[in-house]
C-alpha cells in the first residue's frame, strides 16, 4: 500500500446524477491498522466551484482556462473544468478542441463552433493520475483584434516618431547645417567676404585666415630663397666658366711653354758636346754624399752664402768639394754644370734613357 500522503487520486470529469453539474472527485482509500480496506472518502470539485473560485484576475477580455486529463494535441471539453476572467463573461469550449503550433510559441485551438488562441503547459496533480493539459486561451477573434490594434498603434506611433524625425531633420538643418554650408561655400569662393551667423565659424574662418597668411609668407620665403639659389646658381656657373676659360688660357700657355722649352732644350742639345754631357751623367754616380748634397743644392738654385747657411760648411770646405765635384762632372764653372743638370731632368721627364 502506498503512503497516505501519495495514495490520493482523481476522477474523471462526470455528470452527478439527478444535477447539470459536471464534477470531479478527490478520492482517498482509508485502511484499518493492519492494512484492511476499508473503503474511500473525499469530495467533490464541481465546475461550478471550479469556475467561481478559480477565476483570474486579467484584463484579458474573455479568458478562458481550461484543465483536462491527458497530454495531447486533441482534448474532449467536456472531460475538462473550465473558468473564466473575474472580470465577467467568458465562452465555455464545446466539443473536441484541436491544438497547433503558431509563432511566438503560441498555439491555436479550433473546435466545431469557435477558434481560440493560447498558451499549455502539463501539470501533475497526483502520482496516481496521468499529467493534466492547462490551456490558457482567448477567442481567436479578440486576438486578431488586439494584433490589428497593436499593429495600428505600431503605426501610428512610428508615423509620429518618422514625423518628428523629419521635422527635426528640417529645423535642425535650417537652424545649424545651412549656415555650416554657407559658410563652407564662403571657404570655397575666396571672393565671398568671410563671415557667418555661426561663433565657432567665425573662429574656423579666422584660423584659416591666419593659416593662408603663414603659408604665403612659408611660400614667400621658399621663393626667395629659390631666387637667391637660381642666382648663386647662375654665379657659380659663370666663376665656373670664367675659370674653365683661364685654365684653358693657361693650358694653351702651359702647352705653348712647354713647347718653347723642348725647343730651347734641343737647341742646347745642339750647343752641348754629347761626350762632354755624357762624363756629366756618368760623373754623377761618382759623387759622395757630401758632393751629392752640395750638388742638390746647387740644382735647388741656392747661393754660395745661402749654402755655407745651410750645410754648415766653412768656405774653403766648400771650395773643395766645388772642385771635386767640377772635377768628377767634368764641367769648368756652375752655369756650364746647371745647363748640363736642366737637360738632364728635361730628359728625365720626357722618360728617354741615357
Amino acid at each position: 500500500a502506498l503512503p497516505l500522503q501519495d495514495a490520493y487520486l482523481f476522477t474523471d470529469v462526470f455528470n452527478l446524477p439527478g444535477t447539470s453539474d459536471n464534477v470531479m472527485l478527490l478520492v482517498l482509500p482509508i485502511f484499518s491498522s493492519d492494512g484492511t480496506l476499508y473503503g474511500l472518502c473525499g469530495y467533490e470539485v464541481s465546475e461550478n466551484y471550479f469556475m467561481t473560485y478559480h477565476a483570474q484576475p486579467t484584463k484579458i477580455p474573455n479568458l478562458t482556462c481550461l484543465i483536462a486529463p491527458g497530454i495531447s494535441d486533441h482534448f474532449d471539453s467536456a472531460d475538462a473544468l473550465s473558468c473564466g476572467g473575474s472580470n465577467g463573461y467568458y465562452r465555455a469550449p464545446k466539443g473536441i478542441l484541436t491544438a497547433s503550433n503558431m509563432n511566438g510559441g503560441l498555439k491555436s485551438f479550433s473546435s466545431d463552433d469557435v477558434s481560440y488562441v493560447g498558451l499549455t503547459q502539463a501539470l501533475s496533480l497526483s502520482p496516481n493520475n496521468p499529467d493534466y493539459t492547462l490551456a490558457v486561451m482567448m477567442l481567436k477573434s479578440d486576438y486578431d483584434k488586439a494584433i490589428n490594434r497593436n499593429t495600428s498603434q505600431n503605426i501610428f506611433l512610428w508615423a509620429l516618431v518618422i514625423f518628428f524625425a523629419v521635422t527635426s531633420c528640417l529645423y535642425f538643418s535650417k537652424r545649424f547645417l545651412s549656415p555650416i554650408l554657407k559658410a563652407l561655400e564662403q571657404v570655397k569662393n575666396p571672393e565671398i567676404p568671410k563671415r557667418s551667423d555661426v561663433l565657432e565659424m567665425d573662429d574656423l574662418f579666422h584660423f584659416l585666415s591666419q593659416k593662408d597668411r603663414e603659408q604665403e609668407k612659408t611660400v614667400h620665403t621658399l621663393e626667395q630663397r629659390q631666387l637667391a639659389a637660381l642666382h648663386e646658381k647662375e654665379n657659380l656657373r659663370r666663376e665656373y666658366e670664367a675659370a674653365q676659360s683661364r685654365y684653358e688660357a693657361a693650358q694653351s700657355s702651359y702647352e705653348a711653354a712647354q713647347q718653347e722649352v723642348s725647343r730651347l732644350a734641343y737647341s742646347r742639345t745642339q750647343e752641348i758636346d754629347p761626350d762632354d754631357y755624357a762624363q756629366f751623367l756618368a760623373g754623377i754616380n761618382t759623387l759622395t754624399p757630401t758632393e751629392h748634397k752640395v750638388f742638390n743644392l746647387y740644382l735647388e738654385g741656392k747661393s754660395v752664402k745661402e749654402i755655407l747657411e745651410v750645410s754648415d760648411f766653412k768656405e774653403s770646405t766648400l771650395r773643395f768639394h766645388n772642385r771635386n765635384i767640377y772635377g768628377k762632372l767634368g764641367v769648368n764653372s756652375l752655369k756650364q754644370l746647371l745647363r748640363f743638370a736642366t737637360l738632364m731632368q728635361q730628359d728625365q721627364e720626357r722618360g728617354e734613357k741615357i
